[in-house]
């Protein structure tokens, strides 16, 4: 394992030099550098990640576990890197990186004509939807916290410097990014629904306390209330999305039917029933959320702590 210091600078130097130029990179190159970073910078993430791969996927054996860390880095590195060649990204480019599965659900929620809340996880290439819906014609909206969050003095030079690209990458995008905190979030997001827009959020990010704990695989998922409620109370549909990396790199983004909204408890029967889904998904890509584990554990949630927790009666 690499010593933290050279990483570091090995990191500096790397976004200094090769940063600028990745856009310009054939697609299966930026791929081959990205699995080759992910096999080098792994550090002390391991041990946690794969502490709580085994509070969620017991019967993971260390083999497994060790093939699953190593594959999650190699696809996280390979996600940036792709981040950071937003600013050269147009319809041709993306569409060689990425198919739709279940698009015609969207279609259809967009043809009720009062817009669709598509729901994520911070699962695969959580942003490639982004480019992938606005180079393709779709007006989109993204509810997210500002990298700039995450750039804090306790942090190395490295990650803050990561934080502040991959800001200005996100940023070149056709894309309204809504800062959480920064802006009238009800008010744009109320507005972009009734224009028939598209609503991108993540229920199972760091930012935000209204939250409702759910059964998630062997432990439990603390996720928001606030997009399932927008969606109810808009009329808007809301529609499941997960991309998956394939063996050639490309992605598939899985667009599911919309979740019913229906009932007095509609609001914590979505959150159970993407829960459910999302359980599946895990279960047959851990690789796709094992690096995110990483991320629960270092920016805990006020009231909630982290928001994986093992369920009563087990650990």
């Amino acid at each position: 394992m690499p010593n933290p210091i050279a990483s570091e600078v090995a990191k500096s130097v790397f976004l200094k030099t090769m940063g600028r130029l990745l856009p310009r990179l054939p697609l299966p190159v930026l791929w081959g550098l990205g699995d080759a970073l992910g096999r080098v910078f792994i550090g002390e993430k391991g041990l946690v990640i794969k502490d709580q791969l085994k509070t969620l996927l017991p019967d993971l054996s260390p083999q497994q576990l060790d093939e699953i860390l190593v594959t999650a880095m190699r696809n996280f590195r390979k996600d940036l890197l792709e981040i950071w060649t937003f600013p050269a990204m147009d319809q041709q480019r993306i569409n060689a990186m990425v198919t739709f599965s279940g698009k015609e659900h969207l279609d259809a929620a967009l043809a009720r004509g009062k817009g669709a809340v598509i729901c994520l996880a911070h699962f695969g290439s959580w942003k490639i939807i982004l480019p992938a819906l606005a180079y393709n014609g779709y007006t989109v909206h993204q509810i997210a916290a500002n990298p700039k969050v995450f750039v804090r003095e306790g942090e190395s030079h490295a990650h803050n410097a990561i934080m502040q690209r991959e800001l200005e990458c996100e940023q070149s995008l056709p894309v309204n990014f809504i800062y959480v905190n920064e802006k009238t979030v009800h008010k744009e997001l109320f507005k972009a629904l009734k224009n028939n827009e598209i609503v991108v959020v993540a229920l199972d990010g760091v930012i935000g306390t209204d939250r409702l704990v759910v059964p998630f695989l062997n432990g439990t998922m603390a996720l928001s209330r606030g997009p399932v409620s927008l969606a109810k109370r808009t009329g808007a549909a809301l529609i499941p999305e997960f991309a998956v990396r394939g063996v050639d790199n490309r992605h598939v983004i899985h667009l599911d039917p919309p979740i019913s909204l229906d009932g007095d408890n509609a609001v914590e029967d979505a959150l159970n029933t993407f829960a459910k889904r999302f359980s599946e998904m895990v279960t047959a890509h851990p690789d796709h959320y094992a690096r995110f584990l990483y991320t629960t554990q270092k920016y805990p949630v006020d009231e909630v702590g982290s928001i994986i927790g093992q369920r009563e009666g087990t650990g």
